[in-house]
C-alpha cells in the first residue's frame, strides 16, 4: 500500500473512528423484508392471483411492477400450468376397466360412440392462458398443476378434473 493510500485510512480514522464507508443518500426501500414475507404468504395462499390482486392484497402502496419485481426477488415466476403427467394406480385400473368391457363390442356397438380429443371448447375460462405464480422444482405439486375446467360436447356440459381417464368419450344422440 502506497504513503498516501495509509494516511487516508488513518484520515477517515479520526473523522469518523472506522474505515468502512459511511450510509450512502439515497430513497429507502419500498418493500422491505416485512412486506417480502407478507408478499410471500400472499402468493402461497393463492398462487392464480393476478398481480393487482397480489397488489391489493397485501395493502402496499405501490405499483404492481415492484410488486413483480419483489415476487423475482423471492423467487417467484408466473408460469403456464402444467397438466398432470402421469396417471395414478386408480386411473390406470379404471382404463383398464373400461377396455376389458368394451372387448367384444362390434362394429355397430362403437359406431354409437364418438371418440375425439380436438373438438372441445372452454366455457367460462377468459382467453388466453391460465397462470400461476410458482418457485423452480415447483412445477408437478398438485396446487400448480392445471385444475378443473368446464368443457362443451355435443350439447352436453362436463366438469372433468385434470386427471379424468376419458375426457373425449361422450355418447352420440340416436
Amino acid at each position: 500500500m502506497s504513503k498516501l493510500g495509509i494516511r487516508k485510512v488513518i484520515r477517515k480514522w479520526k473523522a469518523r473512528r472506522m474505515v468502512k464507508h459511511g450510509a450512502r443518500p439515497g430513497r429507502p426501500q419500498k418493500i422491505g423484508p416485512r412486506e417480502l414475507r407478507r408478499l410471500n404468504r400472499v402468493v402461497e395462499n393463492n398462487p392464480r392471483a393476478t398481480l393487482v390482486e397480489i397488489t391489493n392484497e397485501s395493502m402496499l402502496r405501490c405499483h404492481p411492477q415492484t410488486i413483480q419485481k419483489a415476487l423475482h426477488k423471492l423467487d417467484f415466476h408466473l408460469r403456464i400450468p402444467r397438466r398432470k403427467p402421469f396417471l395414478n394406480t386408480s386411473a390406470k385400473r379404471k382404463r383398464l376397466l373400461w377396455c376389458r368391457q368394451r372387448r367384444h363390442w362390434t362394429v355397430e356397438d362403437r359406431r354409437k360412440y364418438f371418440y375425439s380429443d380436438k373438438a372441445k371448447v372452454e366455457i367460462g375460462v377468459e382467453g388466453g392462458y391460465e397462470r400461476v405464480w410458482r418457485k423452480p422444482g415447483t412445477e408437478l405439486h398438485d396446487r400448480y398443476l392445471r385444475g378443473k375446467r368446464l368443457y362443451y360436447f355435443l350439447g352436453c356440459n362436463w366438469t372433468l378434473p385434470a386427471e379424468s381417464a376419458y375426457p373425449y368419450l361422450t355418447k352420440t344422440p340416436s
